[in-house]
């Protein structure tokens, strides 16, 4: 599912194309282990600002360890 929503997102089909949105399932899904999802992952960061992946780097680590309320 993961893989899926990085390609909707990468390709704009079925949601607004969002490279960041992409590159954030496509990281999710490569680290889930889905074999396209690196190959996917790294060619949305050939077409990203150095900015964009920061940000986007930084909020899948948030995400995968939230901070306590």
């Amino acid at each position: 599912a993961q893989f899926n929503l990085a390609v909707m997102y990468s390709t704009g089909v079925g949601v607004a194309a969002d490279i960041v949105q992409a590159y954030a399932w496509a990281d999710r899904a490569a680290s889930g282990g889905e074999p396209n999802a690196g190959r996917l992952r790294d060619s949305l960061k050939q077409k990203m600002t150095a900015e964009q992946i920061a940000d986007t780097e930084r909020e899948v680590r948030e995400r995968a360890n939230p901070r306590p309320n």
